[in-house]
């Protein structure tokens, strides 16, 4: 079997079985299972993504009238480059840090006076004790990304980059550029979920620089699969591997994309592509979700497992 590229969303479709999402907080099979606090003390730098997500998820709460249902950064090259569901939230935040005089300092660690979020007040905290200590036991990679920029006019600080549906011949331009080293990096401007954004700009960039990619929750399924998927034609990245419930719409289409932009450059991929995804027909059934507070019996799906050791500096 061969996968044509006038029948890629057919294809996907029926791979991944129902079209139809009853709500808002997408499908769930019957059977999820529970993953309770973790050790990050071999995972460094998913951890720091992880608070640098829930941060900027909560400034965007606080300083604009964005509706945001998800951060995901992604580590490449020495820089960050961040990425949102809602297109508008990230540009609308960054004016706001900017009206507000604020730097990038403020953005990761101010108070943001939101009550009843005990997620929020421990990424802030580890944050900035990760920041404010350079030789902090526990600071990774991000952290020194962060410091280099963190008192730096916001404008020097972070950058905005916009996809399109043209060649997208900057992607490679902010991978690779030394002008862009330490930067962080907020992109907007194309349909699709934030972790989809994110992969969509490793594979228009043609990179096979090493990134991590991670966010304030795990992937839903779709999102899992579309970074599989990139794993399969040489992305190399490193994702969350446990996730979430089950969305089509607006991450389908994104994935149908990304596999028709393969096979127009590369025709004689059409049957390892219909390999690759019939492999993977029936795995939306599985899914995912945080313990909350510790518990392994009760869900949490709007957060990603937390460390074992969370309370801690």
């Amino acid at each position: 079997m061969e996968m044509e590229e006038d029948k890629v969303m057919t294809f996907l479709k029926d791979v991944y079985g129902p079209t139809h999402v009853p709500n808002h907080s997408g499908t769930w099979p019957p059977s999820i299972t529970i993953r309770p606090r973790a050790s990050f003390s071999a995972m460094r730098n998913r951890q720091a993504i992880r608070h640098l997500a829930t941060r900027i998820f909560f400034a965007i709460q606080k300083y604009t009238q964005a509706s945001e249902e998800e951060i995901q950064c992604m580590v490449v090259n020495g820089r960050i480059f961040v990425a949102s569901n809602n297109n508008n939230s990230l540009p609308a935040l960054k004016r706001a840090l900017a009206k507000n005089g604020s730097k990038l300092y403020d953005l990761l660690t101010a108070d943001l006076g939101i009550a009843n979020e005990p997620r929020l007040v421990r990424a802030t905290n580890k944050m900035k004790k990760r920041l404010d200590d350079g030789s902090h036991a526990k600071r990774s990679m991000v952290h020194g990304i962060l410091e280099g920029v963190m008192n730096a006019a916001l404008d020097d600080a972070i950058i905005e980059m916009k996809l399109s549906s043209g060649k997208n011949a900057h992607c490679a331009d902010f991978i690779d550029n030394a002008a862009y080293n330490g930067k962080i990096i907020f992109i907007s401007g194309k349909s699709a979920h934030a972790e989809q954004k994110l992969i969509w700009t490793l594979i228009l960039a043609g990179s096979t620089r090493a990134a991590i990619i991670y966010g304030k929750k795990r992937p839903c399924r779709i999102c899992y699969e579309t970074l599989s998927y990139a794993q399969s034609i040489g992305c190399n990245v490193e994702f969350n591997g446990y996730p979430g419930g089950y969305w089509t719409g607006k991450p389908l289409n994104a994935l149908s994309q990304m596999v028709k932009k393969k096979l127009n450059d590369d025709p004689e991929s059409g049957g390892r592509l219909a390999t690759h995804f019939s492999g993977r027909k029936g795995l939306y059934k599985v899914a995912y979700k945080a313990g909350k507070n510790g518990s392994t019996s009760v869900g949490d799906p709007g957060y990603d497992t937390e460390s074992d050791s969370e309370a801690e500096a």
